[in-house]
């Protein structure tokens, strides 16, 4: 492995320094998944999906299998999320900006 592309090295693998780390500083690009309810949904049912889902994740089982494939879960509370999203958008757009990506 060259380098881990998140904002901090891999607890399974902690030799390997993060591509921030090797001189691309404030480098970051993570592959995340995501639970959304529709736009309007109750926020008590939005509340209850994210404690399910934040109780399930860490879970022994599901921790023990995110470390054997490399995974660290991040849990953030709806707003949280919300507001996360809101700085992957700008920053995947200025990206694509940046580097002349034409939509098609």
């Amino acid at each position: 492995m060259l380098g881990a592309t998140g904002t901090g090295r891999l607890a399974a693998l902690p030799d390997v320094p993060t591509i921030a780390e090797q001189g691309a500083p404030g480098h970051s690009w993570q592959t995340w998944l995501s639970l959304t309810a529709p736009a309007g949904a109750p926020k008590d049912v939005v509340q209850k999906l994210s404690e399910t889902l934040r109780a399930a994740t860490a879970s022994k089982v599901a921790t023990e299998r995110f470390r054997e494939d490399g995974i660290e879960a991040m849990t953030m509370s709806p707003d949280e999320f919300n507001q996360f999203f809101v700085r992957e958008l700008k920053q995947a757009h200025t990206t694509v900006t940046e580097l002349g990506i034409q939509r098609h």
